[in-house]
């Protein structure tokens, strides 16, 4: 798609086309915006194509709309599943065509029982791997006692979800020592627009797929991992060279989410950064040709800065986190830091403050942290 400077794409991810074993699982063994937002039809099915990137925190959770058909990729934890399962009802959706679990970890499926509980679901969508975890049973018993088929994912097939096509790319192999890299990984084409949907699929799998010569291009990128900077590698950037990006992340979290050098990336690629801590739950509506961008009610650019959503106040609070400080190694870091509690009380500072301020003061960053 041609880029446009003032046009912000949504769209999503439609490729995911899985053609594994097809079973009813009970057989196998093994910050909400508002409903219909500004300058959008009040009718489900005739709104042309959405993505709505739920704010869950630090966890994913991504609502597709396209032709009267609905998709959901994650549903954030086992905290967040009603907050997915409301804003789906705020939605007026009752029936879920397709639910992509990306890969067995709790910020990513540990609100999906709690969806198929509420929200009619025919296909749940897993990739090919056993997980020994009391949310992944869950899941899996939940969808059995709904009658809703589990799916495999083998990439190269193809789903249709109204007029959009989504297209599964990962797993691309098995072998995996981390269960990140078998994220279902999926780019959806709606026309000319196009969404690529990652989970937390990290370099070893993004380089699997550039290796498999798959179209990786798209307009927008939900980025991997929350942003960490095990994700989102140079040539991975590259090959999709995104237009916009968009980062589900939970403000403040202790992993030090989104990675500098991540958004380092994404900037000098030129894509716009759009991020659920910053600026809530975003949405981007296509229209097939170009795409724009919302959040918390208001249409936003890449002329407009992310804090300009933000009242000053709470754009100040975004900035801020809450560090300790060793004087006598001059390094700052998390407060929950196993290197916190080994420091001597003498050399030990608490402050609020921000990570630019530290640095300018000659204080570096924890390597175990990653403050």
């Amino acid at each position: 798609m041609k880029r446009l400077k003032h046009k912000v794409i949504t769209g999503i991810v439609c490729l995911a086309a899985l053609a594994g074993i097809a079973v009813p699982v009970s057989i196998q063994e093994n910050k909400s915006s508002p409903v219909h937002q500004p300058g959008t039809s009040s009718s489900f099915g005739n709104r042309e194509f959405e993505v709505h990137f739920i704010d869950v925190g630090q966890a994913d959770s991504a609502l597709i709309l396209c032709g009267g058909e609905a998709m959901l990729i994650d549903g954030g934890t086992n905290e967040t599943g009603h907050q997915v399962a409301g804003y789906i009802e705020e939605q007026d959706i009752k029936r879920l065509k397709y639910m992509i679990g990306t890969h067995p970890h709790e910020d990513h499926i540990g609100g999906l029982d709690t969806v198929m509980d509420s929200v009619t679901t025919e296909t749940l969508l897993m990739p090919p791997l056993e997980y020994d975890s009391k949310t992944y049973e869950d899941v899996l018993k939940v969808a059995g006692e709904n009658h809703v088929l589990v799916q495999n994912p083998v990439p190269g097939n193809t789903y249709s979800l109204g007029d959009a096509v989504v297209t599964v790319l990962a797993p691309v192999r098995t072998g995996y020592m981390d269960t990140n890299n078998y994220s279902i990984v999926v780019r959806i084409d709606y026309r000319e627009t196009s969404f690529l949907f990652t989970g937390d699929a990290e370099i070893e799998a993004e380089y699997d797929m550039l290796e498999t010569g798959w179209n990786l291009k798209a307009d927008v990128l939900k980025v991997g991992h929350h942003g960490s900077d095990t994700s989102t590698s140079e040539g991975f950037i590259h090959a999709v060279a995104p237009s916009y990006a968009v980062i589900s992340v939970g403000i403040h979290n202790s992993y030090g989410h989104p990675a500098e050098q991540t958004i380092e990336r994404l900037e000098n690629c030129g894509a716009v950064c759009y991020r659920t801590d910053e600026m809530g739950t975003v949405t981007a509506y296509s229209d097939g040709t170009d795409i724009r961008f919302e959040a918390g009610g208001r249409k936003v650019s890449e002329k407009e800065p992310e804090s300009s959503i933000l009242s000053e106040e709470q754009s100040q609070v975004s900035k801020k986190k809450s560090y300790v400080i060793n004087k006598h190694t001059k390094k700052f870091h998390l407060p929950e830091c196993g290197s916190v509690e080994e420091m001597e009380e003498k050399n030990k500072e608490y402050c609020e403050t921000d990570r630019e301020e530290l640095l300018k003061q000659g204080y570096l960053p924890c390597g175990n942290c990653n403050p």
